[in-house]
């Protein structure tokens, strides 16, 4: 199960949260909690539910993108922040995914390029495209910002339901193509650019206990 930071829909975004939970047929009993436990399938219909009433001509990803700090959701999303480069950041992201919400990073990186991978925790289960595109804006966003560069674009975003709306490649600075797999890939000379939010007594503060929050997840899973 994972935890799902609920106070900034209303402050952020404007959406009404009773709304929400009845749109993503989830108790209304949560109303008024900063945040709840949810399992994959609540976490997917929660997100599937902002999605649709976000009252926007623009992709909500983007935002969301522009509504949300890098580190205002989790301890792991800090940590992650607190890297010396995004490659190191990713594969930080990688091993504490699971304590963010019911998806996987595959990483896979060449001299050339870092490649990006995601996918359910559940096999053959499907998530909505709405995630996909967000995890991608968030990672690109994410590495601009820490390097201090806003002209970072990615080499490739694919997913397997475009992202045909223009937005999206006016923010990523390429066109969004249909793929195999929801993968998104950045050259390696970028991703082993400095993160000026580089903070190594932070990471080295807050890993012990990420490391147990994600044995205690082992245990729960047996």
């Amino acid at each position: 199960r994972f935890f799902f930071g609920f106070d900034f829909l209303g402050q952020l975004l404007g959406l009404n949260e009773q709304a929400v939970l009845f749109r993503a047929r989830l108790p209304i009993d949560r109303l008024g909690q900063s945040s709840f436990s949810l399992d994959a399938g609540e976490y997917f219909r929660l997100w599937e539910a902002i999605h649709e009433l976000l009252d926007t001509d623009r992709p909500a990803p983007l935002i969301l993108a522009e509504a949300i700090r890098f580190d205002m959701f989790s301890p792991a999303l800090m940590a992650a922040a607190c890297s010396p480069d995004f490659q190191t950041c990713v594969r930080r992201l990688q091993e504490f995914k699971p304590l963010i919400g019911p998806l996987v990073f595959d990483v896979s990186s060449t001299d050339r390029e870092m490649s990006i991978g995601i996918r359910s925790v559940v096999p053959g289960s499907d998530h909505h495209t709405f995630v996909v595109a967000s995890e991608f804006v968030f990672l690109t966003g994410l590495v601009r910002h820490s390097t201090d560069n806003p002209h970072i674009r990615p080499l490739r975003v694919e997913s397997r339901e475009p992202l045909i709306q223009g937005e999206y490649a006016e923010y990523f600075g390429v066109r969004p193509r249909r793929g195999d797999a929801d993968r998104i890939s950045f050259a390696t000379s970028d991703a082993q650019l400095h993160f000026s939010t580089e903070n190594e007594s932070l990471w080295s503060f807050f890993a012990p206990e990420l490391r147990r929050r994600l044995d205690e997840l082992d245990v729960d899973a047996t």
